[in-house]
């Protein structure tokens, strides 16, 4: 008796990718999350960069805070938010 973690979407724009995943645990509804990775100097290195939660119902942008990037689940683009 255990959970999983399954990537439902998944969108990939050569420097970033963004996985819409659903966490679920042994009882309960599952957790929907935005999962942000980057690609490394190789190409084939991922480094995992932040987790949301996001009310998807409510607006296609999601905002990574803590990276400052916004990414628009209904079109595809990820922005970086230069400070």
């Amino acid at each position: 008796m255990s959970g999983f973690i399954k990537t439902d979407k998944y969108w990939d724009n050569k420097k970033y990718v963004v996985e819409y995943r659903r966490d679920q645990g042994f009882a309960g509804s599952p957790l929907m999350t935005y999962k942000l990775s980057k690609y490394g100097l190789i190409p084939f290195f991922i480094k995992h960069i932040e987790t949301t939660k996001a009310d998807t119902l409510q607006s296609c942008n999601i905002n990574f805070r803590v990276s400052g990037i916004v990414f628009n689940r209904c079109d595809g683009v990820i922005k970086e938010n230069m400070p």
